[in-house]
């Protein structure tokens, strides 16, 4: 044989390479067998297994201690209506106000969100039952037979601009619903007919 057939003829070391490139390529579709089984797993743990954290501006969602204390002191069934139209601008944090009311007592606190204008039947009914009247965006808070009504604009802290221009610096709504939930459990004030 002349020396382009030795060329041509694979040696040891060029068989060595073969075979450790096929390894190699096992060796990484295992890796990435592993890291896809690692994330599904972590995935399933973290459905199991979640902690829930506000990082909303100013902790919406998230009560204070005081309100903890006040939901604590509930004797009842209480029911949170968010009767905010779809396009509000204090909708979804009022919204998740009241989720977090509700999740602070399971099964006391109820919380509803209620659109008078796309569920004009269901405004119709609350209203009836409980002697309201929808005219703005309006938060019911209801024990009983006793209602707390709390208007939008309870709910947002107004300040002037430089420009003399009123502007939204901040949420209330945990002031004015809890404060609501207080009055609800005093007891009934007498009435005095005269």
């Amino acid at each position: 044989p002349g020396p382009l057939a030795a060329a041509s003829t694979p040696g040891p070391a060029a068989a060595r390479r073969s075979s450790t490139g096929t390894a190699g390529h096992w060796h990484g579709l295992v890796q990435l067998l592993l890291a896809v089984v690692a994330f599904f797993m972590a995935n399933m743990l973290s459905c199991q297994r979640f902690a829930i954290h506000d990082v909303t501006r100013g902790h919406v969602s998230t009560l204070s201690a005081t309100t903890r204390q006040v939901t604590d002191a509930l004797d009842g069934p209480t029911r949170i209506v968010v009767a905010f139209v779809k396009d509000s601008a204090l909708k979804e944090k009022t919204w998740r106000l009241a989720q977090a009311y509700a999740d602070a007592r399971p099964g006391l606190i109820r919380a509803r969100l209620l659109d008078p204008v796309r569920d004009p039947e269901g405004a119709r009914e609350l209203a009836k039952r409980h002697h309201v009247e929808f005219k703005n965006n309006t938060v019911l808070v209801i024990k009983g037979k006793r209602v707390e009504i709390i208007p939008d604009t309870t709910m947002e802290i107004v300040r002037k601009g430089p420009d003399g221009v009123p502007r939204a610096v901040g949420f209330a709504g945990e002031n004015a619903i809890t404060t609501a939930l207080l009055r609800l459990l005093e007891p009934t004030p007498p009435v005095v007919y005269l």
